[in-house]
């Protein structure tokens, strides 16, 4: 089974999913996080946990439809 995570952050996805990314994985799931913006180290820290990382490119604070389409369509 596929298990996806999205955060806003990638550092909130091991700093406060970290303990479920692992159960997750530990539980012979497959088990994919979202976030924006990470720096090579936070992709360290995600996949250490056992997790594939994908680059989400998703605007916070932002209100355009436009920008939203952009980020489902990834």
């Amino acid at each position: 089974m596929k298990i996806t995570v999205i955060g806003t952050l990638a550092s909130s996805l091991y700093n406060f999913r970290g303990q479920l990314l692992k159960d997750l994985k530990s539980a012979n799931l497959e088990v994919t996080a979202l976030a924006t913006g990470a720096s090579n180290y936070d992709i360290k820290e995600v996949e250490a946990l056992g997790a594939v990382y994908i680059n989400y490119p998703v605007t916070r604070s932002g209100l355009s439809p436009v920008q939203d389409f952009r980020t489902f369509a990834v």
